[in-house]
């Protein structure tokens, strides 16, 4: 699955798309300072609730394909805007990272 295809689930909003980068897992965490010490690989999914720029820093840094933020909550302008400069996409959904990642699976069998 490729970061495109996550931007065909109704149940995501786009709110920046960037490069289309292959996945290779998914990662829910709102803890940067864990995220950076268990993400392992490249083109991660991180499913977050935290709206800072620090976010696109660290997924960035770890070489994630994409964010996922939670639960409503959205990014700010200057994330969304680091995001493009760096070809991050960020999406947002209204459910829990269970429920997104749930909805991202059955997605993915029917592929």
């Amino acid at each position: 699955m490729q970061v495109y295809d996550l931007a065909k689930l109704q149940e995501l909003r786009i709110f920046h798309l960037g490069d289309n980068r292959l996945i290779h897992g998914y990662y829910a965490c709102d803890m940067l300072s864990w995220a950076m010490g268990h993400i392992r690989e490249d083109g991660i999914v991180l499913i977050t609730m935290i709206s800072n720029i620090n976010v696109i820093a660290v997924a960035t840094l770890m070489g994630c394909a994409a964010i996922i933020f939670r639960e409503g909550v959205s990014p700010t302008s200057e994330m969304i805007a680091k995001a493009k400069e760096e070809g991050l996409s960020l999406f947002g959904g209204e459910k829990d990272a269970l429920l997104i990642y749930e909805g991202i699976k059955a997605y993915e069998t029917c592929l």
